[in-house]
């Protein structure tokens, strides 16, 4: 073989390997069938948390409205005026109707202390009908799929064997969806992500699922110890398993959503995050910390930042005080309290709390600076104020 047609077919190989995309590459690897998947299983699950749809009808109404007497006629001539006079209100009665029909719902997320019972519905079923474990298990027992491939759950710190790919599963969402009222009509919701990585790193691909159930009264999910509920949540893990298996044999094109990621899942980072979970709940206040900055999920976050904060961490301190000076779900915003978490950040030496200090103070009145004193004069460590998010906001 002559020289320029060996390096004709390196260039060939090199181009076609740098159109090839990592989904196409992991597809390639899956369908030859009979390969061995690691399959890992964040157990971090986020706090579950109670999610309550507003409804944005009249928003979506004038929004329709709007947009539909943008196109509405225009002209001063008699005739104009008079379609004007007739057409106008129709058009923006039927723009209003199909605005308000079509309007997403505003989801606002709360603590399950906000509505009575769901906090005990999660508890009684935490031990015997635990998400992850459920998962794991029905994982497990379809261990061998349609293609050959055999999975092996494995925990986070676990090497790699070598030639198996990596499966994650990670948990975003855990929470309960319904209305702020008594006894309300309630559904699991479940959603995360599935990320498929081939041994040499160079395919991957990301799908995101989501698991909703049927509504039940809360007092009926509660009946019998919760043994619906239990129930609900095996009937969860057992939709999220078909999902991973389908998304093995299919492929991305199986995805609820496809995520779109430019490089894969770092798994030493996963691994450093299970490692940072584990000594979070021993109480270390600097893991705690440094598990905080992992998690996505802002409810979940500010709970981990506040036990530290509440252990006299600085950077703790700092992030809690930024949270409340944003007005980042859970809290509402209170620039007190954003005042009283950097000075107590700041009084440990902490330089980004010093400087967030100058401008909160410049927007406070002479008043609130009084009382974010007296605050910080007050204050006592007290991690119970961790699961208690305020619906009062004291912004100038």
């Amino acid at each position: 073989m002559s020289l320029a047609r060996t390096l004709g077919i390196l260039f060939l190989r090199f181009a076609t390997s740098c159109t090839v995309s990592p989904e196409q590459r992991a597809r390639t690897w899956l369908d030859q069938g009979g390969k061995t998947i690691a399959v890992r299983i964040d157990e971090a699950l986020p706090s579950p948390e109670y999610q309550a749809h507003e409804s944005r009808a009249w928003e979506g109404a004038g929004e329709g409205a709007k947009k539909a007497l943008s196109g509405g006629p225009g002209g001063g001539d008699p005739i104009t005026l008079v379609l004007m006079v007739v057409v106008i209100p129709i058009m923006a009665l039927g723009g209003a109707a199909v605005g308000a029909a079509t309007a997403d719902p505003e989801v606002h997320h709360y603590s399950l202390d906000k509505v009575e019972g769901a906090a005990a519905l999660f508890e009684a079923s935490s031990e015997d009908a635990n998400f992850v474990k459920l998962l794991a298990s029905n994982i497990q027992r379809g261990s061998v799929t349609r293609k050959g491939h055999t999975l092996k759950v494995v925990s986070m710190d676990t090497p790699t064997a070598p030639g198996a790919a990596n499966l994650m599963i990670t948990v975003k969402t855990y929470a309960l969806v319904g209305e702020l009222e008594d006894n309300p009509s309630v559904a699991l919701r479940v959603a995360g992500n599935t990320d498929i990585q081939t041994p040499d790193g160079d395919g991957w691909y990301s799908c995101g699922w989501s698991y909703k159930g049927s509504e039940r009264r809360l007092s009926d999910w509660s009946a019998n110890d919760g043994k619906l509920f239990r129930n609900e949540v095996s009937r969860a893990a057992l939709q999220v398993t078909e999902n991973v298996l389908a998304t093995l044999e299919w492929g991305a094109g199986r995805c609820l959503e496809r995520l779109k990621r430019s490089t894969p899942v770092n798994y030493d980072r996963v691994t450093e995050k299970k490692k940072m979970f584990d000594q979070a709940r021993k109480g270390d206040p600097d893991a705690q910390f440094k598990y905080a900055l992992y998690i996505d999920d802002f409810q979940d976050q500010y709970r981990w930042f506040c036990f530290a904060a509440h252990q006299s961490h600085p950077g703790a301190q700092h992030k809690v005080g930024e949270i409340y000076r944003l007005g980042r779900p859970p809290v509402s915003q209170s620039y007190s309290q954003a005042y009283m978490w950097y000075t107590l950040s700041a009084e440990q030496g902490n330089t980004a709390a010093q400087t967030a200090l100058r401008p909160i103070s410049r927007v406070l009145s002479p008043a609130q600076i009084g009382e974010a004193e007296r605050l910080v004069a007050e204050w006592e460590p007290n991690p119970a104020e961790c699961e208690i998010y305020s619906d009062e906001a004291d912004a100038p």
